[in-house]
C-alpha cells in the first residue's frame, strides 16, 4: 500500500511521477502489479490528483470504497462532531464521537506500506509530513484533533503507533517538489517555492524534523511566525 496526500489536490499532491517510480521500483523487486495499491481517503482527491489505476498498480479510496473498520479505532476523550464520511456518522445521537476508525483497506488487505506525504505545513498541527500522513491523514473524525490549539498532540504519536500502522510500515518518502510554507494543509502559491527534493527515510520523526525546519526557513525569510 502506498499513501498518498492529495488533500490540496490538484494543486499539491503527491506527484504520480514519484508513484510511477516507486511502483516501478517495486515491480523490479519482484512485487506484482496487482499487489500494489495506491490510496488515500477520498476518490474525487484522488481522481484530482491524476491517479487512476493502470497496469503498473491499483488505485483505491477509502470514501467511496472499502470504508472503516468498525473494530479497529483510536479511543480519545476529544469529542468530535461527525459529518458523512465518517463511520458513525447518522448512527448516534447528537452525532458526536470519541472514535477515530482506521480504513478496511488498512485492516484488511494490506500488508506493507508506503509513506508518500508532500512538504506543507499545517495551520493546527505545524506540518502535515510522514507522521500526519499516516495518522490523521488516515482515520476518519480526525478534524477534533486540528482545531487551532489542539496540534494533534499526542493522538498524531498514538494512531500512527497503532500496530495495524507502524508495524507495516517499510518505507517513508517525503515529496519535496515543491514545498509550502504557510496557509496549508490547503495550497497557496504565494507560500509555496521550489524545494525540487525527494527525502527517503524508514524514521519519519527525522524526515519530519528536516521538513519543519525547512519550512521554519522559508516563514523566517517571509516574516512569517514560527
Amino acid at each position: 500500500g502506498i499513501k498518498v496526500n492529495t488533500l490540496a489536490a490538484p494543486l499539491h499532491a503527491t506527484h504520480r511521477a514519484v508513484i510511477d517510480a516507486l511502483a516501478e521500483g517495486l515491480q523490479a523487486a519482484g512485487v506484482a502489479a496487482t499487489n500494489i495499491i495506491v490510496w488515500d481517503r477520498s476518490a474525487a482527491q484522488l481522481t484530482a490528483a491524476g491517479y487512476v489505476s493502470n497496469p503498473h498498480y491499483q488505485v483505491r479510496a477509502v470514501l467511496e470504497g472499502a470504508g472503516w473498520d468498525s473494530q479497529r479505532y483510536h479511543d480519545s476523550s476529544l469529542v468530535g462532531k461527525l459529518i458523512w464520511g465518517d463511520l458513525l456518522y447518522g448512527h448516534k445521537e447528537g452525532d458526536v464521537s470519541t472514535r477515530s476508525h482506521l480504513p478496511n483497506l488498512l485492516t484488511h488487505t494490506l500488508t506493507k506500506l508506503i509513506d508518500v506525504p508532500v512538504l506543507q505545513d499545517h495551520d493546527a498541527t505545524g506540518l502535515a509530513g510522514c507522521l500526519y500522513n499516516l495518522s490523521l491523514g488516515t482515520v476518519d473524525n480526525q478534524r477534533r484533533f486540528e482545531v487551532y490549539g489542539q496540534r494533534g498532540d499526542p493522538d498524531i504519536i498514538a494512531i500512527y503507533a497503532m500496530p495495524e500502522i507502524r508495524d507495516k510500515v517499510v518505507l517513508h518518502v517525503l515529496d519535496g517538489l515543491v514545498g509550502g510554507y504557510a496557509g496549508g494543509p490547503a495550497f497557496k502559491i504565494r507560500y509555496s517555492w521550489p524545494q525540487a527534493t525527494l527525502y527517503f527515510s524508514r524514521d519519519p520523526v527525522a524526515i519530519d524534523a528536516l521538513a519543519l525546519a525547512l519550512i521554519e526557513t522559508q516563514r523566517v525569510a517571509a516574516h512569517i511566525p514560527p
